[in-house]
């Protein structure tokens, strides 16, 4: 039994595990066959705990045969191999492995049987669901509906049912959340993962070498077995060999299994050599990125070429993944099953849900017997609702019309927050032919019953203000971003509130009620980190203002901090309550702007120490490689380390001003720092600033940083960083990151950073300074 039934268990204060065969409470009966199967006894007690819930008695549990039917009209359920469901309910030739029968005989009997021991479960879930009246919205009690059974007879029924999607899967789901999934017909057929560090261990490195990628003229050794950030020399045909060899062994070892992962690693770092640029042919791009998919799924056809006989009419799982997406320029071999992996929370810019329609499209027709899609529907670790829930329903419908076979996502839920957006998913993986208004109806009318309209109007908002986003797509927009807080300002954050007042207010019931506060709770984070990063940005804009008032700089300040308090203790709330996913919150802390007020507000400097600090603080040696293409990521490694991703169109600048230091421009760039570490003494205040001049765009993040590191180079403490606001800034601002090294702290390091930046974004850095004051751990007057 999983903990969440245990705890049903005690809140009903009934113990429903009858021993099998033992008399119970008039009512339903539920047969199993005499050897049953773990997954049968499963499935009865599935069926069990409806019953109980829906009538406040117990069902009888007994094993074939052990008495004889009762003459009386109560339901009687034979799951699974009963001698009965091999007799009246055949299944036909070739179903799926999830699929199963369900038939009503006379006697209202009904036959429930899988083509499987987990279809026999799927069947038990969906006929309490689509025979009897239950809904699990959301994990555990709170989301469960059950409706009065006390006079419920079966209907005439006789259909053979298989889901629409052979590999249905959510990801990030605790073990309430796994419940929650099998009582709604998910099921992860086809194993998928990032799979090349273990294919190729990095003990192989010593036997061969040249199986590892060349990376800016060296040869990469994987640091340690947990080291992903590579890949395999994919080109090489003894890597394809030695990959077919480990799939064979795979099979070979697990002759039931029908497929297995051949997925790259989760790493933009390829092989540099002439043989794999041979192999990925011209440069090409793809959504912004280098198109690597000739390279990879040519090695992943040469694997399924090197398969042993016995291993043939096996799956191999690989995602169509970043520089992948692509479909190459030629066919796959059928058993390869390519997972396309995009946000389409994305889909409410047209032209991305164009160019994603073609694709699938595209691999669809790439000879592929199974192609499956790749989602993204968090959840954590966004703090705002993200409900997408038409969207989704959109992709999926198309994506089913189009030939995909296979769903994938990663959830994560805040189920304070997500609403109904995973619950029409699954329903839609069943039967993507469904009505989304109907299933939406059936959710609010059922789940929020005299609140559902209220809630509708909840999250009816929420979704407006996720499909009305400034900006063109891009790739898991806003993660870990605060500027997701953006979408959600405070009037409208005062709106939605008022919905779930209105809500709360109409609940008639203690689990209508418990609902409610589920979502309140979760939304309080959502309203305080929107208030937060509001003053966040007031305060940074306050900084640059020509003038500055003291008092009302102050103020901005303390408010600034309340906030930040605040949000702190509605998110810890909110997770202790369940409403919100536990994650780290400090990337939204990072952004610091108060020491760029300080700063202005202080009459005399600290008295500031002489330190030494980064080295050409001017810029005035650096210099740029004459191109930036797919090859290049590290452009400048002294004494300032400059590195990125290679995206098209990107650019990176270094130009002199009239005082001849450098001026360091980002345009286009989507992830890409300049950095430097120097020593650093524990207990002194440091204190970096910087000019800059751009442009910022939703999403868009550019800052100043610094962290740091002890003497065995391992990063300790927390980071600190002051991010330029969104806006035009052409007529320039200045960055300051303030923190106090801590215990143990040998260097410290001092980044510019440029993240996502969209069309006509900019960023120009100059004029870097670095100061520190205080006194060092350890010296009198310190404290320590």
């Amino acid at each position: 039994m999983s903990p969440s039934w245990s705890d049903r268990v005690g809140r009903t204060s009934i113990f429903l595990w009858l021993a099998v065969g033992a008399a119970a409470a008039r009512g339903a009966t539920v047969v199993i066959p005499a050897a049953a199967a773990p997954e049968e006894i499963q499935a009865a007690e599935e069926l069990r705990h409806v019953w109980l819930i829906g009538t406040g008695s117990g069902a009888q549990l007994r094993r074939e045969d052990a008495h004889a039917e009762k003459g009386d009209s109560s339901p009687i359920f034979y799951l699974g191999e009963t001698r009965l469901a091999q007799a009246q309910a055949p299944l036909p030739p070739g179903i799926g492995e999830d699929g199963f029968r369900v038939r009503t005989l006379p006697g209202s009997r009904v036959v429930l049987r899988g083509a499987s021991g987990t279809a026999t479960v799927l069947a038990a879930d969906w006929y309490a669901q689509h025979g009897m009246g239950a809904r699990w919205f959301m994990p555990g009690p709170t989301g469960e509906v059950v409706p009065s059974l006390t006079a419920w007879s079966p209907a005439a029924l006789d259909r053979v049912v298989e889901p629409a999607f052979v590999s249905r899967e959510f990801s990030g789901l605790d073990e309430a959340g796994k419940e929650w999934a099998r009582r709604n017909g998910l099921h992860g057929t086809l194993p998928h993962a990032h799979a090349m560090r273990e294919l190729f261990p990095a003990a192989l490195f010593a036997a061969h070498p040249d199986w590892f990628p060349l990376l800016e003229g060296r040869r990469y050794r994987p640091v340690s077995p947990k080291d992903y950030d590579w890949q395999p020399n994919l080109a090489l045909p003894e890597v394809a060999a030695h990959a077919a060899g480990e799939a064979d062994a795979y099979f070979a070892a697990h002759p039931g299994a029908g497929a297995m992962s051949l997925s790259i690693n989760d790493s933009i770092r390829f092989d540099q050599s002439a043989a794999t640029l041979r192999a990925r042919g011209p440069l090409r791009w793809f959504r912004g990125r280098p198109d690597y998919s000739d390279l990879v799924f040519g090695f992943m056809n040469r694997v399924a070429d090197d398969l042993r006989q016995s291993s043939r009419g096996k799956l191999l799982n690989a995602y169509a993944y970043y520089w992948c997406e692509n479909a190459p320029s030629f066919p796959v071999r059928e058993n390869i099953v390519p997972w396309l992996t995009a946000d389409r929370s994305q889909w409410y810019d047209r032209a991305f849900r164009r160019e994603d329609r073609a694709l699938m499209v595209r691999w669809c027709r790439s000879g592929a017997r199974i192609v499956g899609i790749y989602d993204y529907l968090y959840g954590a670790p966004f703090l705002v609702p993200r409900e997408t829930t038409r969207l989704t329903a959109e992709s999926i419908a198309f994506a089913h019309k189009a030939g995909v076979r296979a769903y994938a996502a990663e959830a994560y839920p805040s189920w304070g927050l997500d609403g109904p957006k995973l619950w029409v998913a699954a329903q839609l993986l069943w039967n993507p032919g469904q009505s989304v208004d109907a299933l939406l109806d059936d959710y609010y009318s059922h789940f929020w019953g005299e609140s559902g309209p209220s809630m509708r109007r909840f999250y009816e908002g929420c979704a407006k203000a996720w499909s009305r986003q400034p900006g063109p797509a891009s790739w898991l927009k806003y993660y870990r971003d605060e500027d997701q807080a953006g979408l959600f300002p405070p009037s409208l954050c005062a709106r939605l509130r008022s919905c779930i007042e209105d809500a709360r207010a109409m609940a008639k019931s203690p689990e209508l009620a418990a609902r409610v506060d589920l979502v309140s709770r979760a939304f309080a984070v959502t309203e305080r980190f929107s208030a937060f990063c509001a003053l966040r940005t007031a305060l940074s804009l306050a900084a640059s203002a020509p003038a500055v008032d003291r008092a009302k700089a102050q103020e901005l300040i303390q408010d600034n901090r309340r906030a930040r308090t605040d949000f702190e203790a509605a998110y810890t709330g909110a997770a202790k309550a369940g409403a919100m996913a536990p994650i780290d919150i400090g990337p939204y802390l990072l952004d610091d702007p108060a020491p760029e007020m300080e700063a202005r507000l202080r009459q005399q400097p600290p008295g500031f120490l002489a330190v030494a600090g980064p080295s050409d603080q001017g810029w005035r040696t650096l210099k740029t490689p004459p191109r930036l293409d797919d090859l290049t990521f590290t452009w400048s490694t002294s004494p300032w380390f400059g590195r990125g991703e290679p995206v098209k169109g990107r650019a990176i600048e270094v130009a002199t001003d009239s005082a001849g230091r450098g001026v360091v421009t980002y345009r286009n760039c989507k992830l890409e720092h300049l950095q430097q570490w120097s020593g650093a003494i524990p207990g002194l205040r440091y204190e970096v600033s910087v000019g800059v001049h751009g442009r910022v765009s939703p999403g868009n993040q550019t800052y100043l940083m610094i962290n740091w590191m002890d003497a065995k180079y391992r990063y300790i403490g927390r980071p600190s960083a002051d991010r330029l606001p969104g806006g035009d800034w052409s007529k320039g601002k200045v960055l300051i990151a303030a923190g106090t090294a801590p215990p143990g702290a040998a260097f410290i390091g001092v980044a510019i950073y440029a993240c996502n930046q969209a069309g006509g974004d900019y960023a120009s850095f100059s004029d870097l300074s670095f100061r520190a004051w205080g006194l060092p751990i350890g010296r009198p007057g310190s404290g320590n």
